[in-house]
């Protein structure tokens, strides 16, 4: 709860410095740097200037406030947010990290889920245009409509927790 509490002293730091504050969940920031930045400085840099505009301001308005940790979790570049908490991004070592998207989900057949983290992907790279995405899609669906997928692609496997007949029925 307290990260909550910091997250408007967190944004008003970073909107002084001339940075966009793009999401803000819970007890997170994503923050977008300038193009000229080196985004692994920029943000080893800025946790220390963070840290003392946190304790200075919150601690002035709060002095029983709890002690808390500020920390860099990840940099990404680029970087899509689809949707609260569901993202994807190419981090600066080159791997590519997708967050609580469907795509990664155990209840998304596995050829729709790989269709959804190629364009993805391909998004994130900037290399491809709209046409290509069009092609790509149009090529998808005459590959389903000549059934050249296998049928297991479109298999959805969940385990149960406990036996059948344990569960409680959810109809009236």
């Amino acid at each position: 709860a307290s990260g909550r509490t910091y997250l408007p002293f967190g944004q008003k730091f970073f909107q002084t410095l001339g940075l966009t504050v793009v999401a803000a969940d819970t007890d997170s920031l994503a923050v977008a740097y300038k193009d000229d930045d080196n985004p692994e400085d920029l943000t080893d840099a800025y946790l220390v200037d963070l840290r003392k505009h946190l304790k200075d301001e919150y601690n002035c308005h709060n002095p029983n406030a709890l002690k808390m940790s500020v920390e860099k979790d990840k940099t990404f570049t680029p970087m899509l947010i689809l949707a609260k908490k569901n993202y994807i991004g190419k981090k600066l070592d080159g791997e590519i990290a997708i967050y609580g998207l469907q795509a990664k989900k155990g209840n998304v057949p596995q050829w729709s889920a790989k269709i959804s983290v190629d364009i993805l992907e391909r998004i994130l790279s900037g290399e491809y245009t709209c046409e290509y995405f069009e092609r790509y899609l149009w090529n998808r669906k005459i590959e389903l409509e000549e059934g050249n997928i296998p049928l297991q692609d479109f298999f959805i496997s969940s385990r149960l927790s406990k036996e059948v007949d344990e569960y409680e029925s959810q109809l009236p």
